[in-house]
């Protein structure tokens, strides 16, 4: 929501934007977050045998996501999700960083 915020103000077409492209840009958005999620379901479910907890906390560290990480803990009564958050969240807001420095040049 602060991104949108944010992208929002600076934006003077905003709202013809979302007028003619809204949908197509949710569709795109939804793709880009969903299939690298299935994806890595797959690989680390199949190929790494990995713990269905492991992954979900570290879906949720990939994301910087704080409440998915109180959503796997609900589901468990070991502290393995947050383990893999706490692995991945640090790498991940550093590629944020750098991802937002790269696309701001």
């Amino acid at each position: 929501l602060c991104l949108a915020a944010v992208g929002a103000g600076a934006g003077k077409n905003i709202i013809s934007v979302a007028q003619e492209y809204g949908m197509q840009l949710v569709i795109v958005g939804a793709i880009i977050t969903i299939v690298p999620m299935i994806l890595t379901i797959i690989i680390a479910r199949v190929i790494y045998k990995t713990n269905i907890f492991e992954l979900l906390g570290a879906i949720a560290g990939g994301m910087t996501s704080t409440p998915g990480l109180a959503a796997a803990d609900a589901m468990t009564d070991n502290n393995t999700p947050a383990i893999a958050y706490a692995t991945i969240y640090p790498i991940a807001m550093v590629f944020i960083i750098i991802a937002v420095k790269v696309l701001s040049m």
